[in-house]
């Protein structure tokens, strides 16, 4: 197959890195595929990309520039002819399904990755035109499934789930061979337990706000611990300030955007998800295969991997004592930190397979193709 992707931009999401693993395996099974992204300098935020990448530079969807870009999307995929078309993200949905369509792609796909944080009736009006013109929408999660049959009024047949994939190479013995390296390097001792988060500061559902909050009341207890917090974005001045006035000092670090994040994690001994909203986070995923114990809000998305004390915890949604709580508990109590660790580890090696990911997108776009 001859698959074309469109993104509004490489970032440092769970989205992107989801969709970069899904490129490099479709292409190592022999598929031809390539990349589109519309808002920035292509993996600027991603490393080195082994995969064609091209950018639109589209920046507003609505202008005369934005008409010229679209003629040389159309002339561009009546040049490639693609198979498939998949867009994820709002703009990259609404010019990639419209490109596809006036250049007759076959089969045109679009993704929903989140419970509709970005839903106002500008953007409903466009994904529903955007389906309009689409076979199909994927989404990453039932409960971002549900969602977008609530709010874009399409049919249940219309709407698949494929979850998110870990990589089955996943090596935790390697990755984390380098833990007392890191922890030295960051000057953390033998022994302190560690308290991490992995979040894109560019969204505010995101709520990192809330983990800072929930770390002040934890250190006002205990105070033989370090946080860390991973990630980038508009907020990072902001909540940095936050943790200056929680004078947590050298207990709470700010690590930025880190390339290989995994070998991060694995120093974290119970790591955190504050979102208001998930469709299904990659970092969650990503928590429970480098063996931390997990703790997230009760919102749809997480609860669909998360079940309460069962392999892992979770606190209640805006609500940084819940969080405190849940992290005290974990900190109290090593046994039940270890069977969650443990239960988690075994639960996301079996349920979220990589190779079964991609399967499953191949065996989606076939189905299109032989209808068209």
């Amino acid at each position: 197959m001859k698959i074309i992707y469109f993104i509004d931009s490489l970032g440092c999401g769970g989205t992107e890195r989801q969709l970069i693993l899904l490129v490099r395996k479709l292409i190592e099974r022999g598929h031809e595929v390539e990349l589109c992204c519309l808002k920035d300098q292509p993996g600027k935020n991603q490393g080195e990309l082994d995969f064609t990448v091209n950018l639109f530079k589209i920046d507003k969807l609505m202008s005369f520039k934005t008409i010229r870009r679209i003629v040389r999307i159309v002339q561009y995929l009546k040049r490639i002819k693609p198979d498939v078309v998949h867009t994820y993200f709002i703009d990259a949905t609404v010019v990639g399904i419209l490109c596809a369509y006036l250049s007759g792609v076959p089969v045109r796909i679009s993704s929903r990755r989140d419970l509709g944080f970005w839903y106002n009736t500008k953007t409903k009006f466009l994904m529903k035109l955007a389906n309009m013109l689409s076979h199909g929408v994927l989404a990453n999660s039932e409960a971002v499934k549900q969602s977008v049959i609530k709010n874009e009024k399409i049919t249940t047949d219309f709407i698949s789930v494929i979850h998110n994939g870990l990589d089955a190479a996943l090596n935790i013995k390697d990755i984390c061979i380098n833990n007392q390296r890191i922890r030295h390097n960051l000057k953390i001792a033998e022994g302190i337990p560690v308290v991490g988060i992995v979040s894109n500061f560019n969204r505010v559902v995101k709520r990192v706000d809330l983990f800072i909050q929930a770390a002040k009341r934890v250190y006002e207890l205990k105070r033989d611990l370090v946080f860390l917090v991973v990630g980038d974005g508009y907020q990072r001045e902001c909540l940095q300030e936050m943790a200056r006035e929680g004078k947590f000092g050298d207990k709470m670090q700010f690590l930025g955007l880190v390339d290989d994040v995994l070998p991060v994690m694995c120093v974290f001994d119970i790591a955190v998800n504050t979102s208001d909203t998930e469709g299904l986070s990659n970092a969650v995923l990503e928590y429970m295969a480098c063996k931390c114990a997990v703790i997230v809000t009760n919102n749809p998305g997480n609860m669909e991997i998360i079940k309460d004390r069962e392999n892992g915890l979770l606190a209640e949604r805006g609500n940084a004592d819940s969080i405190a709580d849940a992290i005290i508990s974990l900190l109290d109590d090593e046994k039940l930190r270890t069977d969650l660790t443990d239960k988690a580890f075994n639960y996301v090696k079996k349920e979220f397979l990589l190779d079964a990911m991609v399967s499953k997108h191949e065996i989606y776009y076939e189905r299109f193709l032989k209808e068209a």
